[in-house]
């Protein structure tokens, strides 16, 4: 028992001697000891301070995301509406053509090659010299023909003549390349065209009158000239085009 009082003794003495140390700092202001205590409080207050920031930064980064990403949710929608409204929009000019148009059409998706592709063929009853309309003006005809693909010989290529009609003069033509460009040759010249003339096809070879190619230029006569030449702007646009109408017997 006596060995035990002794270690309680030393284990309690530090302790009590620290206490009254303390007490005895505190009453007699012993400097070195406020000047800890002083340290130590202001460390605390800095730490508190510098937790407060941190909380404070933490918590307005939170609401910057979140405001970010209800920023771009609401981009996101945005987004997705103009492309359905555009989709939508593009359907009902489809429809309206297929509606509108006096000959049968075959609605036909086209690739996003230069040139593009028929996403149809044989399988579909797709077959070489069809008329291939894109927004309703002749883009050029089927050429080669696969099981589910076709070619589209555009309007310009060399292998391609077609019998045209200008609209208001009623005379005919041919449409060849040349020149970098689409010119009607063969023409009479007891009318003159004008500038923005309509041209359509002629019905003279494979394709039906009446279909719409493309608009009068630049007209090319002589004065005592017998015939007259004039270029032709075309008006279907295929760059970019992501439907096609083929035009069926």
């Amino acid at each position: 028992m006596t060995g035990e009082k002794r270690l309680l003794a030393c284990l309690v003495a530090p302790v009590f001697l620290a206490g009254a140390f303390a007490a005895w700092a505190d009453f007699t202001g012993f400097e070195p000891l406020a000047r800890v205590r002083a340290e130590l409080a202001g460390a605390r207050a800095e730490l508190a301070l510098l937790g407060e920031r941190w909380s404070r930064f933490f918590s307005g980064e939170e609401i910057r995301l979140e405001a970010a990403s209800r920023e771009a949710e609401l981009a996101l929608g945005e987004l997705s509406s103009r492309e359905e409204r555009e989709e939508n929009r593009r359907l009902r000019l489809e429809l309206g053509l297929r509606l509108r148009s006096p000959w049968r059409l075959l609605t036909v998706e086209l690739t996003p090659t230069t040139p593009p592709t028929l996403v149809a063929g044989e399988n579909q009853g797709v077959v070489a010299g069809q008329a291939v309309l894109v927004g309703g003006w002749l883009a050029g005809v089927v050429g080669r023909v696969a099981g589910d693909t076709a070619e589209l010989v555009p309007l310009g290529d060399p292998r391609l003549r077609l019998g045209v009609r200008l609209e208001r003069i009623r005379r005919t033509g041919v449409l060849v390349s040349r020149e970098g460009g689409l010119w009607v040759d063969y023409l009479s010249a007891d009318v003159l065209p004008e500038d923005g003339e309509l041209v359509v096809t002629s019905g003279l070879g494979a394709l039906p009158p009446g279909v719409p190619v493309g608009r009068v230029s630049e007209v090319g006569w002589e004065p005592g000239a017998l015939e007259l030449s004039c270029r032709v702007e075309p008006a279907a646009r295929v760059a970019g085009a992501a439907f096609a109408h083929l035009m069926l017997p």
